[in-house]
């Protein structure tokens, strides 16, 4: 069942001009949602799955943002889920 989520851990670089949260999930189901609480809108962002696969043989997430809520979709239920935003 999808609900609210907390990271597992968040992370922030400094890349320049610009600053990378590195936000990691663990157990991951479809439709998990993270408030990012982002002052501002992302320049870019992108997920990286980092369990291995069970069932399935692809092993892969998407995330879709609204509002600064980030919403998690990953191939398989029960994965770890990276989340990486560019601010």
């Amino acid at each position: 069942m999808a609900a609210s989520r907390t990271p597992a851990s968040t992370k922030t670089e400094n890349m320049g001009s610009r600053t990378m949260l590195i936000v990691k999930f663990t157990d991951v189901v479809t439709g998990d949602t993270w408030v990012s609480g982002l002052g501002t809108t992302p320049v870019a962002y992108w997920t990286a799955v980092t369990t291995a696969p069970g069932t399935q043989t692809n092993c892969a997430a998407q995330a879709t943002l609204a509002a600064g809520t980030f919403t998690l979709i990953p191939d398989e239920d029960t994965q770890d889920v990276t989340l990486f935003v560019m601010v």
